[in-house]
């Protein structure tokens, strides 16, 4: 087997505590009595709609949906329903703070509207109207056209500054018909841009494998990218963590905030950097990197933030050839205390414990500095 292959059978890594820290937050949601809420009710015809998603005011493609595709069918019958006069349920968009909107609930509906104004299907299958059946857009009677153009769609907009949580639990309200989204995949529904881009890449790259991560199954390898980029962003003061934030995953979104806000070659950089980050980690201390022998073949967040934010050192890189024994003494000794120390380290959902991991990578640098 290679040495950049995946380990299997007994030696296989465990991702419990990866898979428990990015579960869906189906047990609470909680929020300061001060927060301010703000959703918007608006209405619009099938043009506008259609107008917006074509001028990119509005996207209905983010790549987080996981749902499929509508029927020929469905779509028929949603034309048909509109034809009858039947109301179309109401539609819920996110907006951000630059004013771009993204559909969260209704995207198979605006989707087959406006694929059927633009003649790319035919009605089929339909029952009440069968006369139609075969029709496009334009064989339709004007009067017909003009109704469908004209239908008026209810929408709620989600807007700034409405906290995260409060995002997150309409999320999660809206979605529940289908498999429960994780924090992992309803912070990538919300942050579309250079943030989520900038994780899948990452994500798809070979490096995450030479540790035994599972293939990007529920935005693990995404959600393990994110609190690297996280731990490395804090640390070296490109991000402030406030305060009144406690919570590892309002941290975590407040990080795709800022990464949609940066400029390409600052993305370009953090990704160059993020692959060689793990591709020396592997040359330098194995698949076992991130695992401890006290925890069998668990992958612990706690040392996989340290020891990724510790190998974009550069005084490491230069001392790991002619200083090799002294260094991997140094980082032995510091995983077994981190490791033993899970109440002060390995809280992985707690700012506070970020900070004292953060603390814990700065004395590592140091020590090899000395080494």
């Amino acid at each position: 087997m290679s040495r950049f292959e995946s380990m299997s059978g007994q030696d296989s890594i465990d991702e419990l505590e990866i898979a428990d820290a990015i579960e869906s937050c189906d047990s609470s949601y909680t929020m300061s009595p001060t927060s301010t809420i703000r959703i918007a009710k608006e209405q619009y015809s099938v043009f506008e709609f259609i107008r917006q998603i074509q001028r990119r005011r509005v996207d209905i493609s983010p790549d987080f949906q996981r749902f499929n595709a509508w029927t020929l069918l469905q779509k028929s019958e949603l034309i048909e329903s509109i034809l009858m006069g039947i109301p179309i349920p109401m539609l819920y968009l996110f907006e951000n703070e630059f004013g771009q909107r993204q559909v969260i609930d209704g995207k198979q509906r605006l989707t087959a509207m406006r694929s059927f104004v633009e003649s790319e299907f035919r009605l089929s299958g339909l029952r009440m109207l069968s006369q139609y059946n075969g029709f496009g857009f334009h064989d339709l009677p004007p009067i017909f056209q003009a109704k469908i153009e004209d239908c008026q769609i209810q929408t709620y907009i989600v807007q700034p500054p409405t906290p995260e949580v409060v995002k997150f639990y309409i999320f999660d309200r809206i979605n529940r018909g289908g498999t429960q989204l994780n924090q992992q995949e309803m912070r990538h529904a919300l942050h579309q841009g250079y943030a989520s881009e900038l994780l899948i890449n990452i994500a798809s790259e070979p490096e995450f494998a030479f540790f035994g991560m599972t293939d990007s199954h529920r935005m693990r390898r995404e959600y393990m990218a994110l609190r690297h980029l996280t731990f490395y962003l804090c640390a070296n003061g490109y991000m402030n963590i406030p305060n009144d934030i406690y919570d590892v995953n309002e941290l975590l979104s407040l990080t795709m905030k800022y990464l949609n806000g940066c400029n390409q070659d600052f993305i370009n950089y953090l990704r160059y950097q993020t692959k060689k980050v793990f591709r020396d980690i592997h040359i330098v201390l194995g698949e076992k990197a991130f695992i401890h022998e006290e925890y069998k073949n668990t992958i612990l967040i706690s040392i996989f933030e340290v020891f990724s934010f510790v190998f974009t050192s550069p005084e490491l890189l230069e001392k790991i050839n002619s200083h090799r024994d002294a260094i991997l003494n140094i980082l032995n000794v510091y995983k077994a205390n981190i490791a033993s120390n899970r109440d002060y380290y390995g809280d992985y959902n707690q700012t506070i414990t970020l900070w004292h991991r953060i603390e814990v990578a700065r004395k590592i640098i140091e020590d090899i500095k000395l080494a």
